[in-house]
């Protein structure tokens, strides 16, 4: 059962898993309404633990007994992890839940890092659906509304400047700033939309994403930064490309934010029957102790990526020489 939510407990979306759990509409639960289905004493319990893992922007895990459609209370396990935006801002959690009480979910549980990776899976999968989600509604009614309402205002400011038509100058400068707004609007849009599902990663494949995430990374942070790329005209799956770029996407954001860097390289190459991605800045080093941070969301995230798809990920740091984060997956999907 997968969900997205505020800090606050409010959630904004549930799968069709979770409505056909509880049997209830998602108008019902949508907000703070899902909380009816948990115990006072669970309701208090959950929004104190959700709230201190969104102040230190950590992964939360949890259990609470949740009613299912039938009425009975069944024990959840939940994992909820921090969404952040491109400059490291907590805009809320996603979920995904499992009913330990059902025998499935106690032999899974069993079984703990084979049951933490598969719920990993079902996150990252759901984050990627959910970006995709979005950024298709945006470019295609958000989009269309403003760049319709552009072309009414466009001409309207025509018809206004014809001979004979006689408006005040403060009509023509009102929907002229209000076209200046839409245009505004649209650029947000175009983005956000970007950031969200970008359109160059589908379309034109890893290298040229990464080019283009480099470029805008320099123009927004003055960082210099670098591609270096060797695939031999190698085609990676859209699992794998996805993976990698969030991964260079996540190291760039702690480079801007923590590394104190003027430059940094990305490289990308094809090694035997592996993809290796390495992101290195000459910057202040991250240390040991950061480094094994487990309450870290951005180097947990990573970590989960690249395990989910068989691969290693290592991050060193060398004082005042920089931090390296390296890594490796296989080139395709195994045949089991």
């Amino acid at each position: 059962m997968v969900w997205l939510g505020d800090a606050a407990g409010r959630r904004t979306f549930f799968n069709r898993q979770w409505l056909e759990f509880t049997g209830r509409p998602e108008s019902q639960q949508a907000g703070h309404g899902w909380l009816k289905g948990l115990s006072v004493d669970d309701q208090h319990r959950y929004l104190e633990k959700l709230r201190s893992a969104a102040q230190g922007r950590q992964l939360l895990r949890t259990e609470y007994r949740l009613k299912r459609s039938d009425g009975q209370s069944r024990l959840v396990l939940e994992e909820a992890q921090p969404r952040l935006d491109q400059k490291g801002r907590m805009t809320g959690f996603i979920g995904v839940c499992v009913d330990v009480d059902d025998l499935q979910g106690i032999a899974e549980a069993r079984n703990e890092t084979a049951g933490l990776r598969s719920v990993a899976g079902r996150l990252e999968q759901a984050r990627e659906e959910e970006r995709s989600r979005l950024a298709r509604e945006l470019h295609d009614e958000l989009g269309q509304v403003l760049t319709s309402t552009k072309l009414d205002l466009m001409w309207l400011c025509d018809r206004v400047r014809q001979p004979g038509a006689r408006p005040s100058v403060s009509l023509v400068n009102k929907l002229q700033s209000l076209a200046g707004l839409v245009e505004l609007a649209i650029a947000a849009v175009q983005r956000i939309t970007t950031d969200l599902k970008p359109a160059v990663l589908d379309h034109l494949g890893l290298e040229a994403a990464l080019e283009w995430e480099a470029t805008k990374f320099h123009a927004r942070t003055g960082i210099r930064c670098r591609v270096e790329s060797r695939l031999e005209d190698f085609e990676l799956d859209q699992a794998r490309a996805t993976a990698l770029f969030r991964i260079a996407q996540e190291s760039l954001t702690n480079v801007a934010r923590h590394a104190h860097a003027g430059a940094v390289r990305l490289s990308l190459r094809k090694l035997k029957d592996r993809i290796v991605l390495d992101v290195h800045d000459n910057g202040r080093g991250i240390t040991e102790r950061e480094s094994r941070n487990r309450r870290s969301a951005g180097l947990l995230g990573m970590r989960e990526r690249a395990h989910l798809l068989a691969g290693e990920f290592w991050i060193v740091g060398t004082p005042g020489r920089g931090t390296r984060v390296t890594v490796s997956i296989p080139a395709r999907r195994s045949a089991g």
